[in-house]
């Protein structure tokens, strides 16, 4: 089975992120069945370490109705390491849609990194 993700910057949009950015958001999806996992990873692009706060948000909709989940909280980063910050596990069919964004905060509360991932469901 083929689920479409689209980047959706667009749709979600922030503002504007720093252009040099102090870290790259990751969000890592793996499907097994009608289980997908959503994992939240953030890595550092500095030399010293740093803290940061972070917003997971997951919607999704399908026939059975539709959720939402938020997670967050703060994490400091070493220098040039990677963190796993949360996972997110939910049912999703080809049938269902699901918006997922991974926003990274600097410590004054400016959105320095973000990434996400969707997929429009398809009729059945």
């Amino acid at each position: 089975m083929t689920y479409a993700l689209l980047l959706l910057a667009a749709l979600w949009p922030l503002g504007q992120l720093p252009a040099a950015p102090p870290c790259q958001a990751r969000l890592r999806l793996s499907q097994e069945g009608p289980l997908l996992t959503l994992t939240g990873q953030c890595q550092s692009l500095l030399d010293e370490p740093a803290r940061y706060h972070y917003q997971l948000l997951v919607r999704r909709r399908g026939a059975g109705g539709q959720s939402q989940n938020t997670q967050g909280g703060e994490f400091a980063l070493p220098a040039r390491q990677a963190a796993t910050l949360s996972t997110v596990r939910l049912q999703v069919t080809s049938a269902d849609s699901y918006q997922a964004r991974l926003t990274i905060f600097d410590a004054a509360g400016r959105a320095v990194a973000q990434d996400s991932a969707s997929q429009a469901g398809s009729p059945r």
